[in-house]
């Protein structure tokens, strides 16, 4: 029973003993069954005892180092770290899951021509690895070829759809954008320190982490703003032929899928900065990142 609900908690299959000794993983894929088999054990025993209260075995899986670990802080040479290669989940979500998560983190889901684009089967849904119950039964559970290229039109989509939304709204109404606005221009007062509390609000809200400022990936994420902004005021300075400043369509803000029609006054549809290209860069980095697309 233990094993039976393993995979659907966990999101991967129980360790196989090996069965190669020559293989490099050998010694490594033996401890790692070892310590399962104890571990599963361990869980068998509870549900014996619990009077085979199925419940108790999703419950004991959820609180095991097979669904929780996170991180290692030792010191991890090669065997140990193929050891722990099943601690923690690391499962690409399905695409009603992924959907649900852009819904819960940006306020909106991808939607084409009207329809959710990850759940309906005339678009992206089975090339993502979802199932019908049908014709289809098995999920894909490995990112492949196909389902990266999905990730990545998503996250350059969604990110061109949300970011101005949520600019239109009050300050207090954003769920990605409290900390700042397109005003706050690079260089300007307290402008740098402004982007970077959002950019670390963002890795928080987004992925999971709580980062301090001068985290390296907070420098990195920084410096994807900074590269498009200076890319932006290059092309804006070029005197045969400047960039535009008006957003592309699908990046303006003018109609709100949920509430309707914005204001004149919140709209927006021109970025004469380049603030918001910036930060469509930004939201298109982190909406494609592992930790946005696995949990």
């Amino acid at each position: 029973m233990v094993r039976f609900f393993y995979e659907p908690v966990v999101g991967q299959a129980p360790v196989s003993e090996p069965t190669e000794p020559e293989d490099i993983d050998y010694l490594a894929n033996i401890r790692a069954a070892e310590a399962q088999t104890w571990k599963f054990q361990a869980m068998a025993d509870d549900f014996t005892a619990s009077g085979f209260e199925v419940r108790t075995i999703p419950k004991d899986l959820i609180l095991s180092e097979y669904f929780r670990a996170a991180n290692y802080e030792g010191d991890m040479d090669e065997q140990r770290r193929m050891e722990l290669a099943q601690m923690g989940t690391a499962r690409v979500l399905p695409p009603e899951a992924l959907s649900r998560k852009l819904e819960a983190t940006t306020g909106y889901t991808w939607v084409k021509n009207g329809n959710n684009a990850l759940t309906d089967t005339n678009y992206y849904k089975f090339f993502y690895g979802g199932i019908d119950s049908i014709s289809v039964t098995e999920r894909l559970s490995d990112m492949n070829g196909v389902m990266a290229n999905i990730a990545e039109r998503m996250s350059n989509e969604v990110a061109c759809d949300v970011t101005g939304f949520d600019f239109a709204k009050p300050v207090e109404e954003r769920l990605l954008f409290p900390h700042v606005e397109l005003s706050d221009i690079p260089g300007g007062p307290g402008a740098n320190d402004a982007i970077r509390a959002n950019i670390v609000y963002l890795h928080e809200h987004l992925l999971g982490e709580t980062l301090a400022p001068n985290d390296p990936e907070i420098e990195r994420t920084f410096q994807v703003y900074m590269d498009v902004w200076d890319d932006g005021q290059a092309g804006l300075a070029d005197e045969l032929e400047p960039y535009p400043t008006a957003l592309p369509n699908p990046c303006r803000a003018t109609e709100d899928p949920i509430t309707g029609p914005i204001p004149a006054e919140l709209q927006v549809v021109e970025d004469p900065d380049y603030t918001a290209r910036a930060w469509i860069a930004v939201m298109t980095y982190l909406l494609g990142d592992f930790q946005f697309l696995y949990e």
